[in-house]
């Protein structure tokens, strides 16, 4: 028996607020399931925008997991620069692939990359699939991710930009050799081309002021002086202007099969007249054939500085030796030795260095700059050969070069 039965109007006011909960239940389901959509839809969209930026980036990409150290995603860029598939990637740990044993050595570094969040190297180089070595700015982050820490290493390519600051480092570097070789220029006009001008005008005016005073003997004294000075300063000039040439790239390089005997007996007959008033003997070793791949200009003025030097350091009595022979490595090496009075190991240490003080005079006040020394190292390195010396002072000189034979090619570690 049912007790205060309801009347007709309270239920139906009891329906209407029940309707009324059920409307409103029913819009805020209405409205969560909207904003799910929403949700849904943004969440989508967001991730087709990462995953666009993703693909598109112009820099390596990779996705670790920060507690396994497994790589859980690469970007195209980075697969097509090292030349890896995804499949090489994914899943495996970063210390696993080959390119990075560089960067995280074992598990100990990357706990190092854990704690610390951060790593970066400027400058890092790798090597592709194919071999080709190439050089990457590495950096890495630690972030969250739905709770979840992973770490994204973005590689950039700097190989490229490292070619270029190596091109300016190495414009610099020339810079400097240029400054170096204008100050040996400015030293040589203000000083050793000024003293044998200064000393040939001073003979010439004694000449012309008191010509009738002097004997036979002395006429023929002062013109022996002049002979030298005039000798001193075309030589001087000569190397001047070869030096220039060389500097300015105006010399034209054109080797070709020669005859290195034939080069050496004509240099030697040159020097014979000036060795035989010094009262030294030159002697021609190398009258045996002997044949190079070179430039004839260039060996010639070598061949000249080196026989002149030798006459110009040794004493009377002295003896000058040109040899040449076959090396084991295809070249020819060539030898002028003295009997002279040798270098001392300071001067030996600069002989072939632009800017090296090494300028001395020789036994008869002959003028010496060492740039002579400087033009017969460019021009035989030029040729795709070596020059040095062995000497000790007071005893003597050897200076040796060597140049390819003539039917062997340029020695690959030459680059002309």
């Amino acid at each position: 028996m049912i007790k205060n039965p309801k009347t007709k109007e309270e239920l139906l006011k009891e329906l209407a607020t029940l309707q009324l909960e059920n409307q409103s239940l029913k819009a805020k389901y209405e409205q969560d399931i909207a904003e799910r959509i929403w949700a849904e839809e943004t969440l989508g969209a967001s991730e087709i925008r990462y995953r666009r930026l993703f693909e598109s980036a112009k820099d390596g990409i990779l996705i670790l997991d920060a507690e396994t150290g497994k790589i859980v995603d690469v970007n195209t860029f980075l697969i097509e620069l090292l030349g890896y598939t995804k499949e090489q990637f994914i899943e495996k740990e970063i210390w696993e692939i080959g390119f990075f044993k560089d960067i995280i050595m074992n598990k100990e570094k990357f706990l190092e990359l854990q704690q610390k969040g951060y790593v970066r190297y400027e400058d890092l180089p790798l090597e592709t699939d194919s071999g080709k070595k190439i050089s990457v700015e590495f950096v890495s982050n630690v972030y969250l991710v739905n709770k979840t820490k992973v770490i994204q290493c973005n590689i950039r390519d700097i190989t490229e930009r490292k070619r270029v600051e190596d091109e300016k480092k190495l414009t610099n570097e020339k810079l400097m050799t240029l400054n170096g070789e204008k100050d040996k220029f400015f030293s040589i006009i203000a000083h050793d081309l000024r003293s044998p001008f200064q000393s040939f005008l001073n003979l010439t005016k004694m000449l012309a002021e008191d010509a009738k005073s002097f004997s036979s003997e002395d006429l023929s004294e002062l013109g022996s002086n002049m002979n030298k000075s005039a000798t001193n300063l075309f030589t001087l000039l000569q190397n001047l202007f070869e030096w220039a040439n060389m500097q300015k790239g105006s010399i034209n390089f054109q080797p070709a099969e020669l005859s290195l005997s034939e080069l050496i007996s004509a240099n030697v007959e040159l020097v014979n007249q000036r060795s035989r008033q010094k009262g030294t003997q030159v002697i021609n070793k190398a009258a045996n054939p002997v044949y190079v791949y070179a430039d004839k200009n260039m060996v010639n003025s070598v061949l000249s500085n080196l026989l002149w030097n030798a006459v110009k350091f040794t004493n009377k009595n002295g003896t000058i030796a040109v040899n040449a022979k076959k090396n084991d490595n295809k070249l020819i090496e060539i030898s002028v030795k003295d009997t002279g009075v040798g270098i001392s190991k300071c001067v030996i240490d600069n002989l072939f260095k632009v800017g090296g003080n090494t300028g001395s005079k020789g036994t008869d006040g002959e003028l010496s700059t060492g740039l002579g020394l400087l033009l017969c190292k460019e021009f035989v390195e030029k040729n795709g050969g070596k020059i040095w010396v062995e000497s000790e002072e007071g005893v003597g000189s050897t200076f040796y070069f060597t140049l390819p034979e003539k039917d062997g090619a340029f020695p690959q570690s030459i680059c002309l």
